[in-house]
């Protein structure tokens, strides 16, 4: 244990004292490179650099190829392994950013991040930029996986396949990401308050790329066509038709209506504004006000039509009498 520590005081300090001087701290990789301000630590670590300068590689084939890439972070067996121009990169991990070869600003973490070995020859990054995969095996998808930018891909398998996007968790498995909780159940579990930022007339939420919540040009909420569901034939108002049904008559609706000023089962204004509306039970209650709307003038058209008889019947009648009169 004393050995490996003095071992590695003695490397550290050596690096030190390299990177002041403006040289090299060489430990297993290239002897002989023109370049300044390089740490190689691990066999073949280095092997092929010329003018790269402020790269630190650590472990066994790290950066082997490199040649003239610059200020590249590299740790972990095979990190970087045919990375040649790309600078400005953090390779951590068995592999990690293994098939980078001029790509650069990525940051990789993780064993097999960012590389090709599993996917199709294209799917790791070769010349992507500013890209961050985090997690084993995390790294780019797709045809055009190799040369990605601004994109991220964050957990275990975790894979992104465009440009500027953000993705969490492997794609392949049901991941759930929660958010102000530690049990989530959904592929987005949030306990909090969602709080969406977007300008008049212009869709704030959609759904398989379709628009169903905007904001008017007003400000208002605006939805798209939708159906309600409902869960029982109970919650609709055929009953309304049934022969059993009884409807209040007429004389009781008008005293409600003069009692109440509003109509009966249909809540008021006032509980309206203090506990709000549930949309499915407004709605099968305006149909049912419609229905037994029906019901009273189908009932009207009844009376009419009975008086009419009688009406006739009663014209007939004087008509006969005035004849036998006379």
């Amino acid at each position: 244990m004393k050995k490996h520590l003095l071992l590695l005081f003695i490397v550290c300090a050596n690096t030190l004292l390299a990177l002041a001087q403006n040289t090299n701290a060489i430990y297993g990789g290239n002897q002989n490179v023109p370049s300044t301000n390089n740490t190689f630590v691990g066999y073949s670590t280095g092997g092929a650099n010329t003018t790269g300068t402020g790269n630190t590689f650590v472990g066994s084939f790290v950066g082997a190829s490199n040649t003239i890439g610059q200020y590249n972070l590299f740790a972990g067996s095979a990190a970087g392994n045919v990375n040649t121009q790309g600078g400005f990169n953090v390779f951590l991990g068995y592999a990690a950013g293994f098939g980078n070869t001029i790509g650069t600003g990525n940051t990789f973490v993780g064993s097999g991040t960012g590389n090709n070995f599993n996917n199709s020859p294209n799917a790791g990054n070769l010349s992507g930029f500013n890209n961050t995969y985090l997690g084993v095996n995390a790294g780019a998808s797709g045809g055009l996986g190799y040369q990605l930018f601004n994109a991220t891909a964050i957990g275990s398998n975790a894979k992104v396949s465009v440009n500027n996007a953000i993705v969490l968790g492997d794609t392949m498995n049901n991941v759930k990401i929660g958010i102000g909780l530690t049990n989530p159940k959904f592929p987005l579990d949030i306990n909090g308050i969602i709080n969406m930022r977007v300008a008049f007339h212009n869709p704030a939420l959609k759904i398989n790329d379709r628009d169903f919540l905007k904001l008017d040009k007003n400000g208002g909420f605006s939805l798209s066509n939708f159906n309600l569901t409902f869960e029982s034939t109970d919650e609709w108002t055929d009953s309304v038709f049934e022969p059993e049904t009884r409807l209040m008559s007429l004389a009781a609706v008008s005293e409600y209506i003069r009692q109440n000023k509003h109509l009966p089962e249909i809540p008021s204004a006032l509980e309206v504004v203090q506990n709000g509306i549930e949309i499915n039970t407004i709605i099968a209650k305006m149909l049912r006000k419609i229905e037994e709307l029906t019901l009273y003038t189908i009932q009207q058209k009844n009376e009419i039509e009975e008086l009419k008889t009688i009406i006739s019947k009663f014209s007939v009648s004087q008509a006969t009498s005035f004849n036998t009169t006379k």
